[in-house]
């Protein structure tokens, strides 16, 4: 014969210890000061209609901070760092299907695994695709761009695009920039209309793909752990969100969709639009 009160008693300790479970997840991701940029990105994604796919390209979860540069780089995620990243996933919109691309960074390895299995929980149509090497790095002396980022700070990218660095220490900023683009829309053109393609990467490579897509930077600081930016896709133009703006940008002639609207491709119609021939007088 089972013991009642032996029974309730392991009922309310199992309730108990789920729910400090979920406080403690809850907490990570509602109480760190880190997480702000997260939470302000989720609630964006959040309001964006179902019938509109997008790209997120975020960075990895939160990391420790070290006094080398080894260490920095070899850090892997803590167990509440995963958390985070997990919880981050399970507050995603459900109704959606999403796909997650990554840096082959570790760190980004760990945030793509714990964001697909929060998605998971709820039942939500995810898959890893793998890493993409543009998410990682920009081709050049890997060594000496990190010694600009910590000479430079947050100014990197400004002088990194206004010709600062020689191309054999790093690839030309606009070389990067459209590489990326190129290669990032060539996955999400396969999206469905309802999907929403996650780009995990690094807080350097954001500022600079936001600095180069909008063509101002629109970006305050560093990029925060799992903050970023949203870009949807319009007819004319596309939309940038991150935690400081929402601006809407007409496409570049290099943005790789053909036959855009309003797009100048072609120099020479742009010369005789602004400096038609004009006979001389002899």
């Amino acid at each position: 014969m089972i013991d009642d009160d032996f029974f309730i008693r392991g009922v309310l300790s199992f309730l108990i210890m789920n729910t400090s479970s979920t406080n403690h997840l809850n907490s990570i991701l509602n109480e760190k000061e880190w997480t702000k940029e997260a939470n302000t990105l989720l609630k964006e994604i959040k309001q964006i209609p179902h019938d509109r796919s997008m790209m997120a390209i975020l960075r990895h979860s939160h990391r420790n901070e070290f006094s080398t540069f080894t260490e920095t780089h070899n850090a892997k995620l803590t167990d509440e760092e995963k958390k985070a990243a997990y919880e981050f996933g399970r507050s995603l919109p459900i109704g959606r299907s999403y796909r997650i691309f990554h840096s082959v960074h570790s760190r980004c390895i760990e945030t793509a695994k714990q964001i697909q299995e929060g998605l998971k929980e709820r039942k939500v149509d995810v898959g890893i695709q793998g890493s993409l090497e543009v998410l990682w790095g920009m081709a050049g002396d890997y060594p000496t761009i990190v010694k600009l980022g910590h000479r430079d700070g947050q100014h990197i990218v400004t002088r990194w695009a206004a010709g600062h660095y020689p191309k054999t220490i790093i690839e030309p900023f606009s070389s990067y920039i459209q590489r990326s683009a190129n290669i990032l829309w060539s996955y999400h053109k396969e999206a469905p209309v309802h999907g929403i393609d996650i780009f995990l990467t690094h807080d350097f490579h954001i500022m600079a793909l936001q600095f180069g897509w909008a063509g101002f930077q629109i970006y305050n600081g560093w990029v925060n752990f799992l903050g970023g930016f949203i870009a949807i896709l319009n007819q004319k133009n596309y939309t940038l969100i991150n935690k400081d703006n929402r601006v809407e940008i007409r496409y570049p002639y290099w943005w790789p969709i053909p036959e855009v609207e309003g797009t100048i491709r072609e120099l020479p119609e742009v010369m005789e639009k602004w400096f038609p021939k004009q006979t001389k007088d002899c």
